[in-house]
């Protein structure tokens, strides 16, 4: 019974011990994936610092990775801040400078044609001139020739009368010629002067175009980076919790191996109590034995109540020696049972 008592408790703790090298190896593997993840982390932390954020990453600070967190968004919203301010300057500043050219322009243009008209004018004058005194040169000629030959006085004035008269023609039909050429010109002018109105309405329209394109593609970058701080942040919180749920692990284990420990105490305490029980038998055995060993010398006379005394304590041993066993058989199995348990 005691043999079998025994290789049952040792089963008992053999499976105990096998429990803990699992819990033990599983806490392991935990605390190499925390490791891994702790040095991607803190990779990351000393890239920041290099750029210039030194804080309380160095200890592993919780609160001051949350505080540097805060800290580069505030950073990140007011660049996005100057660089917005920055591209209204821009889109202000060159559709003050369109305007300006394109009333240079027309101005310009206006100028243009104004200088156009002059020098024509002047031209048309010249021309005139030049043909007149070159018309009077002939006709002078001609009245020479006429006088020779005997008309004087009523030749020269029919010739003026007639000079006078063809110059007039001449020139009504010149201004008119003129004014049909910058007809056509002033038309021409208009039509580029529309051209370019309609050029720069067009050029307005695609950048405002491009405008809201360049608006709705910051809107998205501005988007995904929430959506990227987002992220992190919920990263950063998974990995407290796996962080909280390891620590609780490892104190479930250590509360297990507390118990673990007590139990051996307790059978340590119970063999104790059994060897003290078995020395004090003894004891008393041998005390007995003399007390025999007396009134034997004594009381040879009384040998047969003797015989019967020592019968009747031969049965009372057999019989506390019974109990005894029974009562450590009940022992060692409430002990296996707890074991178990």
């Amino acid at each position: 019974m005691d043999s079998n008592n025994c290789s049952s408790s040792g089963n008992s703790s053999s499976n105990s011990s096998s429990n803990s090298n699992s819990s033990s190896s599983s806490s392991r593997r935990r605390d190499r994936k925390e490791t891994t993840a702790g040095k991607k982390w803190r990779q990351k932390g000393d890239k920041k610092r290099q750029k210039g954020d030194t804080n309380g990453d160095r200890k592993g600070d919780r609160k001051g990775g949350k505080k540097e967190t805060e800290r580069r968004h505030k950073r990140r919203q007011k660049r996005r801040q100057k660089r917005r301010q920055q591209k209204e300057t821009k889109k202000e500043t060159e559709k003050e400078t369109e305007r300006e050219t394109g009333e240079e322009t027309v101005n310009e243009t206006e100028k243009e044609t104004k200088r156009r008209q002059e020098r024509r004018q002047k031209g048309d004058r010249k021309e005139t001139e030049k043909e007149t005194e070159k018309e009077t040169k002939r006709r002078q000629k001609g009245d020479r020739k006429e006088d020779r030959k005997g008309d004087s006085k009523g030749d020269k004035k029919n010739t003026e009368k007639e000079t006078e008269k063809e110059t007039e023609k001449e020139t009504e039909k010149e201004t008119e010629r003129r004014q049909k050429g910058d007809r056509k010109e002033t038309e021409k002018e208009t039509e580029r002067r529309q051209k370019r109105y309609i050029f720069a309405q067009q050029q307005e329209q695609q950048q405002q175009q491009q405008e809201r394109q360049q608006q709705q593609q910051q809107q998205e970058q501005h988007q995904q980076q929430e959506q990227q701080q987002q992220q992190q942040q919920q990263q950063h919180q998974q990995q407290q919790q796996q962080h909280q749920q390891q620590q609780q692990q490892q104190q479930h284990q250590q509360q297990q191996q507390q118990r673990h420990q007590q139990q051996q105490q307790q059978q340590q305490q119970e063999k104790q109590q059994q060897q003290q029980q078995q020395q004090q038998q003894e004891k008393q055995q041998q005390q007995q034995q003399q007390q025999q060993q007396q009134q034997q010398q004594e009381k040879q006379q009384q040998q047969q109540q003797q015989q019967q005394q020592e019968k009747q304590q031969q049965q009372q041993q057999q019989q506390q020696q019974q109990q005894q066993q029974q009562q450590q058989q009940q022992q060692v199995l409430t002990l296996c049972h707890s074991v178990r348990t």
